[in-house]
């Protein structure tokens, strides 16, 4: 009973051999690019990426047109704001032949936008100067003020850690100090 018991809880009741093939089949390979999208009756998926590809292509042509319709307005406002009013129509109407005038005009906008970009970072990097300067400032300072720390330091301890010949501590330098610190404490109260 017991062995039938211990049979029944393993999880191939069976044996490896048949369990293997009665849970296994064997694994195929498929290549993607052959998988189709879609069934034969929608056309394998061939239609719906057609449908897609139209769809990118028109979207596309509808921002180029944007682009260029945006860069025309910019034109017009350009070449009409000014003395030369009629001139720039002329040109609108004219769009075959470039003036020369035109190219100048953006010429100089693009100088005056780089000269504006010049300034602006002449005034950053002078910027950087000034807080690395500070900063150098600060440093100094701080190392001053810890080197005076340090000194002061130091010179209390050794006087502090003065012994006679004997060894004992020199009590004079300790009572001094307590005499300074007390002196301190009522001076700031």
């Amino acid at each position: 009973m017991e062995k039938k018991e211990a049979k029944s809880h393993s999880h191939h009741p069976e044996g490896k051999g048949k369990s293997y093939t009665q849970y296994h089949t064997s694994k195929k390979r498929i290549n993607p690019q052959k998988q189709f999208n879609g069934s034969k009756q929608e056309g394998e998926g061939f239609a719906e990426k057609r449908k897609k590809k139209m769809r990118y292509e028109y979207m596309k042509l509808l921002k180029k047109e944007k682009r260029q319709k945006n860069a025309e307005s910019q034109r017009n406002i350009t070449n009409s704001s000014g003395p030369d009013e009629v001139v720039g129509n002329v040109i609108d109407a004219d769009m075959a032949k470039p003036r020369s005038f035109r190219v100048r005009d953006r010429h100089e906008g693009k100088q005056h936008i780089f000269s504006e970009a010049q300034k602006r970072f002449h005034e950053k990097k002078e910027n950087q100067e000034k807080q690395k300067q500070e900063n150098l400032l600060r440093l100094e300072e701080q190392k001053k003020a810890v080197g005076q720390y340090n000194s002061k330091r130091k010179k209390k301890h050794l006087m502090l850690c003065k012994k006679t010949h004997k060894g004992q501590p020199v009590m004079k330098h300790q009572i001094h100090y307590l005499l300074e610190k007390i002196q301190a404490d009522i001076g700031h109260s």
